[in-house]
């Protein structure tokens, strides 16, 4: 009993922890499979231009996502950062200047690539067994060689 009374609290706790984050911050971005639950094929995080730090909260993660950035001219280097509940099964660089698989960010860990062309992706594979939510951070350093 005691154990169910706690995960319930936890994910108040993170339900509540997501929706005042997301109110504060326009560089947040969620989405969820459950919403479209016909298309589950890839979904896309697109960074906006006037953002270089924010959090993704990924909820009912399953399949692909894509973490994409574009700054138009100038180099950049994206990165992911992982907090408690970051969880990847797969991260590949979509388009950077790297090729392949990269290493899972983990325990404090950054992982990042090179823009090619004003330009850096991450394709992330969901975890298995799917997850409540996975949540980690980005990072976008601009001038980066």
């Amino acid at each position: 009993m005691a154990c169910i009374l706690f995960a319930i609290f936890i994910q108040s706790l993170l339900c509540l922890v997501t929706s005042e984050s997301l109110f504060d911050d326009q560089c947040s971005m969620t989405d969820h499979y459950l919403s479209n639950f016909d298309n589950k094929d890839i979904l896309y995080f697109s960074i906006s231009n006037d953002c270089n730090n924010g959090t993704v909260y990924w909820n009912y993660p399953q399949g692909t996502a894509v973490l994409n950035a574009r700054r138009p001219g100038q180099q950049f280097e994206l990165c992911i950062l992982s907090s408690y509940t970051t969880t990847f099964d797969k991260v590949e660089v979509n388009v950077g200047k790297e090729d392949g698989p990269v290493s899972i960010p983990s325990d404090d860990a950054t992982t990042c690539i090179y823009s090619i062309n004003g330009e850096a992706a991450f394709t992330l594979q969901a975890p298995t067994p799917m997850r409540y939510m996975t949540i980690f951070d980005y990072l976008i350093r601009l001038n980066a060689q």
